[in-house]
């Protein structure tokens, strides 16, 4: 009797087991995750590869991703533009980074991609190319040899620091002589000390410890940063922390020029990441940066839709979102959605119907970009033939005496010739007769321009509030996610990956949220 009294037991039970079983296999097969992102740039791609990665952790349902990218490439603002030989069309082109030009060795998510890729480096020599570090460090061959100074500054008048990469003790030399050892020694601690707080990121990451929905709380609570990095100009900052004016003028201005195409009215932490470059080595892809960003879309195994300008995002009445066209075609139906394109201030940007709120609009510089082949003009730099530094910084007092340039690079030098490829950014357009100031000979101009960086104001949350992370988000479903809206704060690449880290641990926290509360739902049902 009790046998066959456990015998039918035994038989519910695993009856219930199965039915679960079954329940929770018909919901996944009819539910699974769709997600959409917006943005094929550093943005983008690492936050379809972090989905990607992450999801078997947060869900037990099938992920589908689907990646929208307006141009036709992958890689947004990391561009590398070819500049054929003038002397033989036939040999391979110099390809130079139109922007997102170099990162470096403390860029963790950036640094692991070129290992996993197997893609080849080459050290940087254009932005803030003067390193105040160890001098048994090894350094790399640039471009072009170091026949002259690898870095100057140029305050209109003359050129009044430079340096070779190869001389540390003659730099440290110079930059006491001019600025004294403190003002550069506690920049570059600020600069570190900073680098080391935003590594913190990394370890949040891997704890499952990012998901911040407010980024002041990112940054107070999770990276334990001074909110007066973000709510103080650089200028006011640093000179609170004993940096003097002389140095902030003449070195930290032009890296700010250079980097942002700001001066030191930025908020602290762009100058500082700025900085961080001038005592770490920075490097690039051989091939260009764009590499690391097409290697992070496969390894996501996104479905790709390349010329795909998404015009809208739409909440359903079926607790989903459209994304439509420009012409009101339905490009797909998705659960969730991660933008991660930027909201320039002023311009058109992606509509948002029925969502809760909008991406916060954020001013962007309007870069100039152009590249020249062509025989620059040492004089107009108060400088000799074979002296003329390979990277050009100006100080604010450049641009106030007539120098129209924010910095001038020098990319590649044509064995045999005295003939370059340059790369110069400015506010405006360099016109032929701005040009011919400037060089000897031009053989080739080749110009672009872009929303290239945001404004990095000092922000105050009394006045604007904090920046949207979370567009939109629907209770028992999905939610809009923007991951630019940390540039409000700094803008690079690597900054880019931590953002989409953010987020997508942002959405899946709320994916396992809703699925332990389905379990108990269904539970109850069985």
């Amino acid at each position: 009797m009790h046998c066959r009294r456990l015998i039918r037991l035994l038989v519910l039970a695993s009856t219930l087991l199965a039915s679960v079983a079954q329940a929770l296999a018909s919901s996944q097969q009819t539910h699974g995750r769709r997600v959409a992102v917006i943005g094929g740039g550093a943005g983008g791609v690492s936050a379809a590869l972090f989905t990607h990665n992450l999801a078997g952790n947060y869900t037990t349902r099938p992920v589908q991703l689907t990646l929208f990218e307006a141009s036709e490439r992958i890689g947004g603002r990391a561009r590398a533009v070819a500049v054929p030989n003038p002397f033989d069309p036939t040999l391979d082109p110099v390809l130079v980074e139109t922007g997102a030009a170099m990162f470096v060795s403390l860029n963790t998510h950036l640094m692991a991609a070129v290992k996993r890729y197997n893609l080849s480096l080459v050290s940087q020599s254009e932005s803030c190319s003067t390193k105040f570090e160890d001098p048994n460090e090894s350094r790399r061959k640039h471009d072009v040899e170091p026949q002259a100074p690898a870095f100057g500054i140029f305050n209109g008048q003359d050129i009044i620091f430079s340096a070779d990469e190869d001389s540390t003790w003659s730099t440290i030399a110079k930059a006491a002589w001019r600025w004294g050892l403190l003002s550069p020694y506690r920049a570059r601690s600020l600069a570190l000390s900073t680098a080391a707080q935003f590594a913190k990121s990394y370890e949040l990451e891997a704890n499952n410890g990012l998901g911040f929905a407010n980024l002041r709380s990112f940054l107070m609570d999770g990276l334990r940063m001074d909110l007066a990095l973000v709510t103080s100009s650089a200028r006011e900052y640093l000179l609170s922390q004993g940096v003097g004016a002389q140095f902030l003028d003449e070195f930290v201005e032009p890296a700010t020029r250079v980097n942002y195409g700001q001066n030191l009215d930025c908020n602290a932490l762009g100058a500082l990441i700025c900085l961080t470059a001038a005592f770490v080595d920075g490097d690039a892809v051989v091939g260009g940066n764009s590499l690391i960003f097409e290697g992070m879309v496969k390894e996501s195994g996104a479905k790709v839709l390349l010329e795909t300008p998404v015009e809208e995002v739409r909440k359903t009445n079926a607790s989903t979102y459209s994304l439509l066209d420009a012409s009101g075609k339905l490009l797909g139906e998705f659960d969730d959605v991660i933008v991660a394109v930027p909201f320039v201030e002023g311009l058109p940007c992606i509509r948002f119907t029925n969502t809760q709120t909008v991406p916060t609009p954020i001013p962007y510089v309007h870069l100039h970009v152009t590249f020249v082949t062509g025989v620059l003009n040492p004089s107009r730099f108060h400088t000799g033939p074979g002296q003329l530094p390979r990277a050009i910084l100006t100080t604010a007092a450049a641009a106030v005496s007539g120098l129209p340039v924010n910095s001038i690079g020098t990319r590649h030098e044509f064995p045999g010739t005295n003939v370059t490829v340059t790369k110069l950014f400015s506010q405006h357009t360099l016109g032929d007769v701005a040009l011919s100031a400037l060089y000897e000979t031009v053989l080739r101009v080749e110009r672009l321009q872009w929303d290239a960086y945001p404004v990095l104001r000092p922000l105050s949350w009394e006045d604007s509030g904090d920046p949207v992370v979370v567009v939109d988000e629907i209770v028992g479903a999905g939610g809009v996610f923007h991951v630019n809206a940390f540039e409000a704060y700094f803008s690079a690449m690597e900054g880019e990956t931590v953002a989409s880290a953010n987020v997508v641990q942002l959405m899946m926290g709320r994916w396992r949220e809703l699925e332990e509360k389905e379990a108990l739902e269904l539970g109850r049902e069985l």
